[in-house]
């Protein structure tokens, strides 16, 4: 497999990534995506489609939603639950708590 080829589990998520990207970005995203997502209706010139899509209005529920969840992950400070012991990878990760990126920064 050559270096610049992707896994076909990537390459079949780029589209949904692109479009939840554009969602959460908002109304101005969602519009900059033209036909993908507000398709041209049958007959409709260009200029009747500008039309159509200033006066679309977008309802961002999802950013909304996404916001709302993480406050509801960072309303509580986090428990850290280490395996008993002071040999092995408790005593490893007892020091990462105290020192997670060797500049004195608690985890």
């Amino acid at each position: 497999m050559p270096v610049n080829s992707s896994h076909p589990d990537y390459t079949s998520m780029i589209l949904p990534w692109l479009t939840m990207r554009d969602v959460l970005a908002g109304e101005e995203a969602v519009k900059l995506g033209g036909i993908r997502y507000l398709p041209r209706l049958d007959s409709q010139s260009d200029a009747e489609y500008l039309g159509y899509k200033s006066r679309a209005c977008f309802f961002n529920a999802t950013a909304r939603t996404c916001d709302g969840f993480l406050g509801l992950f960072f309303r509580r400070d986090p428990e850290v639950k280490l395996p008993e012991g002071d040999a092995g990878a408790g005593a490893a990760l007892r020091a990462f708590t105290v020192d997670a990126d060797l500049l004195g920064t608690s985890l």
